[in-house]
């Protein structure tokens, strides 16, 4: 039986090319970069807390509400949020009579 002239011939594997990604630009941390976000934390942990002391019912006196957390809360989100200068100064003022006061 005489071969076929015609070979099969193997098809050939596809050549992967790959991308190298691209860097991602990252910022260099800034100061008040970093007081925000340890404020957020601390803020957001305390946050965190009074809610399981609340809902497991814990009566510490450690734990308990005091006087000058509403007032720390309001300075820590207007260092967050960068408000008014003017603002923020009061705000602070008002915290620091507020703990002198204790």
């Amino acid at each position: 039986m005489p071969r076929s002239k015609t070979a099969v011939v193997a098809p050939k594997p596809p050549v992967i090319v790959s991308k190298t990604p691209e860097p991602i630009a990252v910022q260099s941390p800034s100061l008040m970069q970093t007081m925000k976000e340890g404020v957020a934390f601390g803020t957001g942990s305390g946050l965190a807390r009074i809610m399981l002391d609340r809902l497991f019912n814990t009566n510490d006196k450690e734990t308990s509400y005091d006087a000058c957390s509403e007032k720390r809360m309001v300075f820590e989100r207007c260092l967050i949020d960068q408000s008014e200068h003017i603002f923020c100064r009061k705000q602070e003022n008002a915290l620091n009579d507020c703990l002198t006061r204790k």
